[in-house]
């Protein structure tokens, strides 16, 4: 594959070659680097906050030293406390999330394979993508696998999260190459739903999985798995159980996140956005947040809508002011997607 696939001008292989010789603290800086460039996407934005051009960043990544100057790692340490500040968000550490964490950290340091399981919208996207953003030095990768997808459109995702260009060869036996060669064990794959690599009424086709599978096992590389509980019962029991045995098999955990969260759980996230509530304002948003699997996401948007709401007005969150926000927050949802045609 050309060098020019990569929208960073070099492929992770070419990455790690010409770090090769680097001091490791160095190395580890410029790991980061690329990998922070790979989320932006494009080279020219890396080179903007960077406040160098493009071909200087490339020598360096490629093993030149000369490049590396004091004021280029200088720049690069003022990038990364500059994008460690816009990563901090409304994040509440509870015992879910800090269940996810651990695993992550699992799968990092040991390269293993570990499973997040929950209903949608319980906070498995939102911590995984924390951590990710945590993480991001070049190693860990999240892919919001899209639907459906088989092993081929699984490969040609992979290579996009890992920063390839989508217009490069459409040949099958390249990208599983390509992939091969770029997903070392220092990587860590997220992989956020993997119920949509199951067949579903598509026979038995698990190829999708197998292929992330032998991956994991030729390349050492971490993986973890985000599910629903439908979707972790049929890779355990059901249809293609026997299929699945081998991956089943390098579980090092599960992580099973209640269907309905506890109390505790909803203060701390109720504290990330109302830093002193009222009891009944935690009565409210409990009793919300129970009324239904997965509401987390939902609670969380109706946090931040009251938060900004009681902010401008220079009011604290009331109870009025929470149940104004879910209505608006119902309101959205029942219309979402609908067409409302004009009069004639």
């Amino acid at each position: 594959m050309a060098t020019s696939n990569h929208t960073m001008g070099l492929t992770p292989d070419e990455l790690r070659k010409g770090l090769a010789e680097m001091p490791e603290d160095i190395r580890e800086k410029l790991h980061w680097l690329y990998g922070y460039g790979c989320t932006l996407g494009e080279m020219r934005l890396l080179a903007t906050q960077m406040g160098f051009e493009p071909e200087t960043i490339k020598r360096v990544w490629r093993g030149s030293q000369a490049h590396a100057t004091a004021k280029f790692l200088e720049r690069l340490d003022e990038l990364r406390k500059r994008v460690s500040r816009q990563q901090v968000e409304k994040f509440a550490v509870t015992e879910v999330t800090d269940a996810i964490w651990r695993a992550c950290d699992l799968a990092m340091a040991e390269g293993g394979v570990v499973a997040i399981v929950g209903p949608t919208g319980s906070g498995k996207t939102a911590t995984l993508r924390q951590w990710q953003a945590a993480n991001n030095h070049g190693r860990a990768v999240y892919l919001d696998v899209p639907a459906p997808c088989g092993q081929r459109r699984l490969a040609d995702a992979l290579a996009m999260a890992l920063g390839f260009n989508s217009q490069m060869s459409k040949k099958g036996h390249e990208i599983y190459d390509l992939l091969n060669k770029s997903v070392t064990s220092r990587n860590v794959l997220i992989l956020d739903e993997i119920g949509r690599m199951l067949p579903n009424g598509r026979g038995h086709d698990v190829s999708a999985l197998e292929f992330v599978r032998r991956l994991h096992d030729a390349n050492g590389c971490g993986l973890v798995m985000s599910m629903t509980a439908t979707s972790h019962r049929d890779i355990a029991c059901g249809a293609m159980s026997g299929y699945l045995e081998q991956l089943l098999g390098r579980f090092a955990d599960v992580v099973v996140i209640p269907e309905y969260p506890m109390a505790e759980e909803v203060e701390a996230i109720v504290r990330q956005y109302v830093p002193e509530p009222t009891p009944e304002l935690l009565t409210a948003v409990g009793q919300f947040a129970a009324s239904g699997a997965g509401r987390l996401r939902s609670m969380c948007a109706a946090l931040r809508r009251v938060a900004a709401a009681a902010a401008r007005s220079s009011q604290p969150v009331t109870v009025t002011l929470w149940l104004a926000a879910v209505a608006h927050l119902q309101g959205q949802n029942r219309f979402r997607g609908t067409l409302i045609k004009p009069r004639r």
